[in-house]
């Protein structure tokens, strides 16, 4: 019998800090936002052509057939977020001193807390 190999290139992502965040919205919103959370990798993981492998519970395990797919999900999953925590700092009215200029703005991913500039 001939043994099959296959090779593969694994992305972990993790939700830092999800106990932390559990503890200051309470469960139920936790899981909203960590429901969020998962659309949004999943949505980049499609275009990657990714396989989820494994869910942690605040992670995902993911198999691409190659390198550049796995970069591919990675950029897009970095965009993503972007976008959408983009949308909420323009949403939630803050003093531009506080938000920056959005091209100059960068995220905490494990928080999503704005790292933008102030003046």
């Amino acid at each position: 019998m001939s043994e099959s190999v296959e090779v593969a290139t694994i992305l972990l992502t993790d939700l830092v800090g999800s106990t932390r965040l559990a503890n200051s919205v309470g469960p139920v919103r936790a899981d909203e936002l960590r429901e969020e959370h998962f659309e949004l990798l999943r949505d980049a993981i499609a275009t990657g052509g990714g396989r989820e492998v494994k869910n942690t519970g605040d992670g995902l395990m993911v198999a691409f057939a190659s390198p550049s797919g796995a970069v591919l999900c990675a950029v897009a999953m970095q965009q993503g977020f972007e976008r959408r925590y983009r949308v909420l700092l323009r949403s939630a009215s803050l003093p531009s001193r506080l938000v920056g200029r959005p091209e100059q703005a960068s995220l905490d991913r494990g928080t999503g807390a704005s790292k933008a500039p102030t003046t």
